[in-house]
């Protein structure tokens, strides 16, 4: 039998993925789903790009195309193996070595003798100390992150249940109350005293011998716990409570200190007093798995290491000026976007449009000189941007932390909602008929599922994404002279000084339903302009269209716009490889099925005929009735006249006064851009009319959010109405570029 090329890629693609995301035994080190540690997830960030990086996947075809049918079964079957053989080890021994905890909320408690489920340990909830559990933990060191701090928000607790909405949701409840049990296997060296510090009921039990303590006034309290040589269970019994009841009470209990606190430190000698300055290290649980277990565990471990190593290593030597180009882009950006304090010490109020600025020369410089590093160049100032922002990345712990929701945000929603999806394993969401904004409770999930509980990794990889999606669009663009170098400049200014506001950096960090739209509008320019439209762009062109509706279904006309500019440039394209008849037939069956998906789950679930959700009326204003009015009614026209202008927050002044002047000045760069390049279009390409189809973009985004009002989500509703401006100025030098050329072939 002769298995085609295209077969053993996708064959050796999808083993080599499952052996890494598949889980194993906790006590590997690549264990699988989720990615809770840097080790495991700089090895799937390498396997995806050794997968599908051009030139290692040349090689890869190359090396398969090269192999008897013999020799390919006998590759496929060691790596299926392999696998089987790690899928075995969870079977057998799923958790990790540590301590075992089982985490329950006070308020709204679930059923005796289970625990609230975590993101960390997704697929498994029994214990070998404990007979439920929430997690493994490599060590009891929980408190707040700031003395006197009195907040869950502020505390290295990593609560599962703390974003439950519609269970824990009241608008005062910051400081949950909650039981902790935590069991593990410890060995001492010698006899000897455990320190713990702790505040609220503290319980330990050391194989029996059981203590008590009950602290909650002022400051975290330190005792000590004799314990003898040897090995030993323990046991520990906290619970953090400021009140007896279950049910979520009216209003906030009294504060009597600060927030809870839990550390268990390694035994010190029984001579140790109080006063001799000593730094305490918390105690880890030992291991006791039996010698022959673990040489088998390690040996597994170097298997899967070696053979991933090898294919990332192939990765980097395919690409090894990467080594040297990615850090020089990651430092210059650096210094530029923290050059912003010096700007501002100079006198500059406005440092942020110079920052941008320099920042947009320099990726015209790449755009120019190297074009194809344009996408690090991208990703590394969306990468500066977010962790030079320390209000929402503290550099000292951003790893695997689970972020406390304000009460009062959507975002709190969508996190809670998510959360509802994990804990029932059910695609209903929390809703049977969608209220809130359909796309992002099922996109979160799939974050949790992938990264576990890194709440601060999910927005930087989205601020990556962003700066990468805007770097390769504007690469599609053929820099030839000093005009087009306007575009990158223009563009990367606009969105340097629009999220340079610490209000538009929020949404980035918060997750906010319109930021995988904005994502996916550059993503879906750079795979539109082009000639050679294959089926998988085409396929992940409609998937970009549909989807983008059931996260924003007020961007729905904009989306549907392009949408129908595209289908056009499928049919009247004659240079691609799908057939004339497929290629339109497969954009539209991807769009529309996908963008039918909240239809379906409300038809489905809620036995109703709702589109996407059932929220939005109450901010409507006006009905589309209005666009014929204006025509001929002098209040209508002004009213659509002023909407047009506040939602682009157009104005001739260059320098806005008023806070909200980093909108202002970003959206009339994202303006200019649009302007200048319809009139550059328009001289190089005399085919007005297609000009014209891309130049409406922004405008299909716009009219129908003049029948809302805006002011409720002021400026995220404006956000994509004015990058549609750059969209639309890529289009239409794309398209204007493309007819100069055939014009010039043909002469």
């Amino acid at each position: 039998m002769v298995i085609s090329i295209r077969s053993r890629l996708f064959l050796f693609r999808i083993l080599v993925l499952t052996l890494l995301c598949l889980p194993g035994s906790g006590r590997l080190v690549l264990d699988g789903l989720p990615f809770n540690s840097k080790i495991e997830f700089m090895f799937f960030v390498g396997v995806l790009s050794f997968g599908f990086a051009p030139k290692t996947v040349e090689f890869l075809k190359n090396c398969l195309n090269s192999l008897d049918t013999r020799r390919l079964f006998l590759i496929l079957s060691a790596l299926i193996f392999v696998i089987f053989i790690k899928f075995l080890t969870f079977v057998y021994s799923p958790l990790a070595n540590g301590f075992e905890v089982c985490y329950r909320s006070v308020y709204a408690p679930l059923p005796s003798g289970q625990c609230e489920k975590s993101y960390d340990q997704p697929f498994f909830s029994n214990g070998n100390f404990l007979e439920k559990i929430s997690s493994v933990e490599q060590e009891i060191n929980f408190g707040s992150t700031d003395e006197g701090s009195e907040s869950t928000g502020t505390s290295t607790w990593r609560l599962p249940f703390m974003n439950d909405w519609g269970r824990l949701e009241p608008l005062w409840l910051k400081r949950l109350p909650f039981t902790a049990d935590f069991a593990g296997t410890i060995n001492v060296s010698a006899d000897s005293r455990i320190p713990i510090v702790f505040l609220g009921d503290l319980g330990v039990d050391i194989d029996g011998q059981k203590v008590g303590a009950k602290h909650y006034v002022g400051s975290p309290r330190l005792i000590f716990v004799p314990v003898d040589k040897g090995s030993h269970k323990l046991l520990i019994n906290y619970r953090f409570s400021e009140g007896d009841g279950s049910v979520v009470p009216d209003k906030q209990p009294n504060i009597i200190g600060e927030y809870a606190s839990l550390q268990i430190y390694e035994p010190v000698s029984q001579e140790y007093q109080l006063g001799i300055e000593k730094t305490f290290r918390p105690i880890s649980a030992s291991d006791d798995t039996s010698l022959l277990k673990n040489l088998f565990f390690k040996l597994l471990d170097i298997t899967l290491l070696l053979f991933l190593i090898s294919l990332i290593g192939k990765l980097l030597l395919s690409y090894t000026k990467l080594i040297f180009v990615a850090p020089f882009f990651a430092t210059a950006v650096w210094i530029v976007i923290n050059s912003d304090t010096t700007f501002q010490s100079l006198g500059l109020s406005r440092s942020s449009l110079l920052v941008g600025f320099l920042l947009g020369v320099g990726l015209w410089i790449v755009l120019k000189k190297c074009p194809k590093y344009a996408w690090i160049y991208g990703g590394s100032i969306g990468l500066v941007q977010f962790i030079s922002n320390k209000s929402f990345f503290p550099a000292s712990r951003w790893w695997n932390v689970a972020l406390f929701r304000q009460r009062d945000s959507d975002w709190f929603a969508h996190e809670g909602l998510a959360r509802i999806i994990f804990k029932e394993v059910s695609l209903k969401g929390g809703e049977p008929i969608f209220y809130f904004q359909p796309g992002m409770r099922y996109l979160i999930t799939v974050g949790h599922l992938v990264l576990g509980n890194n709440d601060i990794l999910l927005p930087l990889l989205a601020s990556v994404f962003l700066f990468t999606a805007v770097a390769v669009g504007l690469r599609q663009i053929e820099i030839k002279n000093q005009f087009f170098g306007l575009l990158p400049v223009l563009t990367i200014s606009s969105l340097v000084v629009l999220f340079s506001d610490l209000n538009m950096s929020s949404y980035i960090f918060n997750l906010t339903t319109e930021l995988p739209t904005w994502i996916f509008l550059f993503v879906f320019v750079y795979l539109a302009c082009t000639d050679k439209f294959s089926s998988g762009r085409i396929v992940i062109l409609g998937l970009l269209a549909g989807l983008s509706v059931n996260f924003r279904p007020n961007q729905a006309p904009g989306w549907a716009y392009l949408v129908i500019i595209t289908l056009i440039g499928l049919i009247l394209n004659g240079d691609r490889k799908l057939s004339a008849k497929r290629a339109p037939w497969l954009f539209v069956l991807v769009t529309v099925s996908s963008a039918s998906l909240s239809l379906i789950h409300n038809l489905y679930y809620g036995r109703s005929f709702v589109l996407f959700s059932s929220s939005g009326v109450g901010s409507q204003q006006h009905s589309l009735k209005i666009f014929l009015d204006m025509f001929y009614d002098a209040e209508s026209r002004t009213i659509v006249l002023n909407k047009f202008r506040s939602l682009t927050l157009f104005t001739f002044h260059p320098l806005p006064k008023d806070r909200f002047w980093p909108y202002t000045n970003s959206f009339q760069l994202m303006q200019i851009s649009w302007l200048v390049s319809l009139v550059w279009a328009c001289r190089i390409s005399r085919k007005y009319f297609k000009t014209t189809m891309y130049a409406i973009v922004p405008f299909m985004f716009l009219i129908p959010m003049v029948m809302y009002d805006s002011s409720s989500y002021f400026p995220r509703h404006l956000v994509v109405i004015n990058i549609s401006f750059l969209a639309s100025s890529l289009l239409m030098l794309f398209n204007a570029q493309k007819v100069q050329q055939s014009t010039l072939a043909k002469t």
